[in-house]
């Protein structure tokens, strides 16, 4: 965000997901109450989850718009002006022009900063018609059922596989029928690049679209390096992996 105008949109657009925030964080002892007492499943798509797990991927969003937040306001916080003594002037401004100028050498006006809408943001617009196919690797696709769900609601069709070997075979000869890849780092305790070597198979099948590799915060840390040299990115962000993704369907 370079421009007041950026900031003032990212602020307006987390306005609702802050609300949200805060509700969830209030009723989240309820629920949790909730679920241990009464245990029961609960279906999101295609996937059934048990209570617990609801509430733990739940948790991990609520985690997610946190951070982000937390992002934004340490952006806010540097762009802040510094407040000055009565009579002081910003003397990081342009001088006052002198007494012989004439209106038609004084500079240009700023532009005027947009104010935020008042209504909730607007939401992502839906996929491109011509690429709306996502291909997700992962052992366990039930864990990103939450994020299955998000990608469906914004148009794409999300076809999951449970192995390196199953997205080649589903990727075949015409791998770009795909717009994005995305994968788990690792499966099992023998698999810990399984998303590397998934992801740099793919790219020798021909795939040329965005690879995006989920993992944990710690894992996207320490293995950014390794997912750059196969062709991916890497993220912990639910946020931003659906930014990542839904971001190549709209150039």
């Amino acid at each position: 965000m370079d421009d007041p105008a950026s900031l003032i949109e990212a602020l307006a657009a987390l306005a609702w997901p802050i609300l949200a925030i805060v509700v969830i964080v209030l009723l989240l002892p309820t629920l949790r109450r909730v679920v241990r007492d009464r245990p029961f499943s609960i279906k999101i798509g295609s996937f059934e989850m048990t209570a617990q797990e609801a509430s733990e991927a739940l948790l991990k969003q609520i985690t997610d718009l946190q951070d982000q937040l937390a992002e934004l306001q340490q952006q806010v916080a540097v762009r802040a002006p510094v407040e000055l003594p009565d009579g002081a002037r910003d003397r990081s401004g342009p001088p006052p022009p002198p007494a012989s100028w004439g209106p038609e050498d004084a500079p240009p006006q700023p532009m005027p900063v947009p104010q935020p809408p008042t209504g909730p943001p607007a939401p992502l617009p839906p996929a491109n018609d011509g690429q709306r196919s996502i291909l997700w690797v992962d052992d366990n696709p039930g864990n990103n059922a939450i994020e299955i769900s998000r990608l469906t609601e914004l148009g794409f069709n999300v076809t999951t596989r449970r192995s390196t070997k199953e997205a080649l075979e589903e990727l075949g000869p015409r791998p770009n029928r795909f717009q994005a890849l995305i994968t788990d780092l690792g499966r099992g305790p023998l698999g810990r690049t399984a998303g590397l070597d998934t992801v740099k198979a793919a790219r020798g099948l021909g795939f040329a679209g965005t690879a995006v590799i989920y993992t944990t915060p710690a894992a996207a840390r320490d293995r950014a390096s390794d997912a750059a040299r196969v062709g991916a990115a890497i993220t912990a962000s639910p946020t931003e992996l659906v930014r990542m993704v839904h971001g190549t369907s709209t150039r």
